[in-house]
């Protein structure tokens, strides 16, 4: 899906991963697909806003949790004061949703000077119901 993205859009997509990531065809269709939408905003964000030329995945998986890191190259968020990344921006606000849902951790920061957007899900595997998605 990432590479159909990046030939529409013209940003080169760059995929990493690490640990046993064969866990992921073990998470439930739920909770597969809030991460799933969470990844699509991130994406989206990308191509509306960061006029970015790439953007960077990574998938790791741990003893105790998934993270899904995304990092691009473009021009960042707008620096007003202290607006949080969700104010005015319903894909934002869906994706720290779909977070809490998940009982995840969401961040992003996009606010320094060395350009882009960094944003890191991580989710804890209680939180995958990974033996529903065994069956």
């Amino acid at each position: 899906q990432e590479c159909r993205w990046g030939t529409r859009t013209g940003v080169e997509v760059i995929c990493s991963q690490s640990g046993d990531i064969s866990v992921v065809e073990l998470i439930s269709s739920e909770a597969g697909w809030h991460i799933q939408r969470i990844l699509g905003e991130i994406l989206t964000n990308v191509e509306k806003h960061a006029r970015a030329t790439k953007v960077f995945l990574d998938l790791s998986v741990d003893s105790t949790s998934l993270t899904l890191e995304a990092r691009d190259n473009g021009v960042g968020l707008p620096s007003e004061g202290s607006r949080t990344p969700a104010d005015g921006h319903y894909g934002v606000s869906g994706m720290f949703e779909r977070a809490s849902i998940l009982n995840a951790k969401l961040t992003m920061d996009g606010y320094s000077t060395d350009s882009g957007v960094h944003t890191i899900l991580t989710v804890p595997f209680e939180s995958l119901d990974l033996s529903e998605g065994a069956a």
